[in-house]
């Protein structure tokens, strides 16, 4: 009933909804593989360390800023909603030079809010955090909201069973505003007809191309233009 209802809603709000069903559909899918399959792979490591050190700035600089905001796990087209702004997290892995782009609307501003890109570079570190340490350390500060964390957590795939040991370290960080001169495929750019009937979209970005519309900054920089 709840995936039936889940299509539904993407359907009667949707300018395509025979493409928007699909990929609705195929959405959930690969939600629930994760969910059911036997642990994440190394990209969706890296992207889990970054989201969850993003979450856990915004946490100790605002305990009550609701869990429910981080949609990442979700797979809805952004991973933080706030009510002012969007912002999509992406991991730089070690020898990295491209980020990969899921759907045409991950990089697309929606509801008049700006959307912020934050690229987070991790890197493989003997002496970091174990993606265990940084749930703990998150769950901690998520106080009475640990639940819906968890429930986030078990979306993304994670598990108290996984017992891999890697530690991670966060590098840079760069805060990239999208805006229409930015690299990207959307359907808000130039001929968005021409997009008619293309659904469920991925491609890989080059870093290189996006940098020179970056600037410098720090997660606790970016965990607090989120929520004001």
């Amino acid at each position: 009933d709840d995936v039936v209802r889940e299509v539904l809603g993407v359907v009667s709000e949707a300018p395509r909804p025979s493409g928007a069903a699909v990929a609705a559909v195929r959405r959930l899918r690969r939600l629930f593989g994760r969910m059911l399959g036997s642990g994440l792979s190394d990209s969706e490591r890296l992207g889990l360390v970054a989201e969850l050190a993003l979450l856990g700035e915004i946490l100790m600089q605002d305990a009550q800023f609701p869990v429910e905001a981080w949609r990442g796990p979700l797979r809805e087209p952004h991973d933080f909603e706030g009510p002012t702004r969007c912002v999509e997290v992406k991991a730089v892995g070690d020898g990295s030079s491209n980020i990969q782009i899921n759907g045409l609307d991950q990089l697309t501003q929606h509801d008049r809010r700006p959307l912020l890109l934050i690229l987070v570079w991790v890197a493989s570190d003997p002496e970091g955090m174990t993606l265990h340490d940084i749930v703990d350390q998150v769950r901690e500060l998520a106080g009475d909201q640990v639940a819906a964390l968890d429930e986030r957590l078990n979306a993304a795939g994670w598990t108290r069973e996984d017992n891999v040991s890697t530690g991670y370290a966060i590098g840079n960080v760069k805060a990239i505003p999208v805006a229409d001169d930015v690299p990207r495929l959307a359907p808000d750019l130039d001929r968005p007809h021409l997009l008619d009937g293309v659904f469920d979209v991925s491609y890989r970005l080059d870093v290189a191309a996006i940098l020179p519309f970056a600037t410098t900054t720090t997660l606790a920089q970016a965990a607090r233009g989120l929520w004001e």
